[in-house]
């Protein structure tokens, strides 16, 4: 009996060398090759920079200094009472002249005098039977006066109250700097030592040396102080201590630690 030989197919891969590629599809795959190597080269160096950012330490400071305030703001109201309405708009002018009149006299200029809140309405008395009763129209402004040398803030307070009688009222006064340069440049410096001082703390509990500023933010407030206002035995003119303005300074600093 005769023996069935099995038949096998063999593939054989084409050669490498017989693949001829035009000019073009060259091209492409060196411009490939190129890519791949910039993108991978862009990665290491991205990588590179996001793990050496420096060590920073980030805090916050405020300095103070103090200052005699040098001017005064003063608020009055004028408030006039009359039978008609007209006639109340009137009297309240003719009061604020009056004091305008005194500011003018004192050399205040007109750029420190502001005025607001002008109102008129009908003013009521209430009986005891729950009725009411028309005691006429007030007519209301009020004024704020910004007085830059305080020595002479007393004098001109007590002519406005005399030249305008009690149709004038002087709500409050406080005092402040007029020109805070100075002292907020004494509390930034008081702020950026406080800061340099504790960032020096901190570093060397970390075990590190203080570097280089790397940013900084600042908020500054004026405080206003307000005067005592005193009673004189002699005359029952104004008179009142100044007291002291405080500047503050606060900073957020960060360094680096190196």
């Amino acid at each position: 009996m005769a023996t069935k030989k099995s038949a096998s197919k063999v593939i054989t891969a084409p050669n490498p060398k017989a693949i001829d590629l035009s000019p073009n599809q060259k091209l492409a795959l060196g411009i490939a090759a190129i890519l791949v190597v910039l993108f991978a080269l862009s990665t290491a160096i991205f990588s590179k920079v996001n793990n050496n950012y420096p060590n920073t330490i980030s805090l916050s400071a405020t300095g103070s200094a103090e200052a005699v305030p040098d001017a005064i703001k003063v608020s009055a109201t004028a408030s006039i009472l009359a039978n008609r309405s007209s006639a109340a708009l009137e009297q309240l002018s003719q009061v604020a002249d009056q004091m305008r009149a005194v500011l003018s006299e004192n050399s205040i200029d007109a750029k420190n005098i502001s005025s607001a809140n002008l109102s008129l309405y009908p003013e009521y008395s209430y009986l005891s039977n729950g009725g009411r009763s028309l005691l006429g129209y007030r007519a209301l402004q009020n004024f704020e006066i910004n007085i830059l040398d305080s020595k002479q803030a007393a004098l001109v307070i007590d002519q406005m109250v005399a030249r305008s009688g009690d149709d004038l009222q002087i709500n409050s006064i406080s005092a402040y700097l007029s020109d805070p340069t100075a002292a907020t440049e004494k509390a930034r410096a008081d702020a950026m030592a406080q800061a340099k001082a504790k960032a020096q703390a901190y570093a060397k509990l970390a075990g590190e040396d203080l570097g280089d500023v790397v940013s900084i933010s600042e908020d500054n407030n004026q405080g206003q102080a307000v005067p005592m206002q005193l009673a004189k035995d002699s005359g029952g003119s104004t008179s009142f201590d100044m007291g002291l303005s405080k500047v503050s300074v606060s900073i957020f600093i960060t360094y680096e630690l190196d």
